[in-house]
């Protein structure tokens, strides 16, 4: 969706409610960086939605080029440091090829120790933390069970 249907969106759907106390987010973008895609998006929604209530940033991050935690932690801080707002990672999960599980404690541990990352959910609970009624090992580490 282009900036400016989201901003009009915005401000038609959105935000009524925030005089009613619920915090209100940001659209959630992805870890694209082309223009007008991905924080490039995000910062232009932000701009271009002046007097918007926007209590935090959503986030998707995905990458296949990755090869350690460190690029989704620095895609998590340069959200932060663009917008000045918390951040939610609503969808993130590790680069195929690398440690899951690892990659997953990683990340977790670090943004429980960030004060503005706010709420994180790794991507596709359901299919990559299950083995039918049970969780996998995985998903054992996302529950903080092992």
């Amino acid at each position: 969706m282009d900036v400016g249907t989201a901003v009009a969106k915005h401000r038609e759907l959105v935000q009524p409610y925030a005089d009613k106390g619920i915090k209100i987010g940001s659209p959630a973008v992805t870890n694209g960086g082309e223009d007008n895609k991905g924080l490039s998006y995000l910062k232009n929604f932000l701009d271009q939605c002046t007097g918007c209530t926007i209590d935090f940033v959503s986030i998707h991050w995905q990458s296949e080029a990755a090869t350690d935690v460190s690029t989704f932690t620095d895609h998590v801080k340069k959200a932060h440091e663009l917008t000045g707002k918390p951040v939610w990672v609503t969808e993130y999960q590790a680069p195929a090829g690398v440690d899951q599980v690892k990659f997953l404690k990683d990340a977790s541990a670090w943004m429980d120790q960030q004060d503005f990352v706010q709420r994180y959910a790794y991507f596709s609970v359901d299919a990559k933390m299950t083995n039918g009624d049970s969780l996998n090992e995985l998903g054992a580490a996302y529950a903080g069970i092992n």
